[in-house]
């Protein structure tokens, strides 16, 4: 597949999965790959008429590429994986019960907020997770993104 980033300009793995974490299920990330600007466009927060004036200034739709969300569900699973990596019982016991139903994902943040290591631990833990979508979503894209 053909190279995109035809400016010569260096994106980053970690420009891109930045992106990715900021994005929700309301908006769509545009990236420019031949200049890196990116436009966050809401379709309940802009009108038609704003979208697309937001596109056109970021470069039009055709030279643009769509940035990937974190569906819920697989916010979810990387919240399962983690808990099950925890080798404290104690930990591991209150999260399965912060996983069980409405509001997972506030139980979860709020049970890690007491164990301050485990807590960076999740960090780090969906931060890879977050990488490793950007790289995919490159690839797949045929662009190059640096490691820094």
């Amino acid at each position: 597949m053909a190279d995109k980033n035809l400016s010569g300009l260096k994106l980053t793995v970690d420009q891109i999965s930045d992106e990715i974490e900021m994005g929700s299920v309301d908006a769509t990330i545009y990236l420019n790959p031949k200049t890196g600007q990116t436009a966050r466009i809401s379709a309940l927060a802009m009108v038609e008429e704003e979208q697309e004036e937001a596109i056109a200034a970021a470069g039009g739709e055709e030279s643009l590429l769509v940035l990937p969300h974190i569906e819920s569900h697989e916010g979810y699973r990387w919240m399962e994986e983690f808990a099950e990596t925890v080798t404290s019982e104690r930990l591991c016991g209150m999260l399965a019960v912060a996983l069980n139903g409405k509001g997972a994902f506030r139980r979860f943040k709020d049970v890690l907020a007491s164990f301050p290591k485990e807590r960076q631990q999740w960090s780090e833990f969906e931060r890879q997770k977050l990488l490793a979508l950007a790289r995919e979503w490159a690839d797949e894209n045929g662009l190059r993104l640096e490691n820094r």
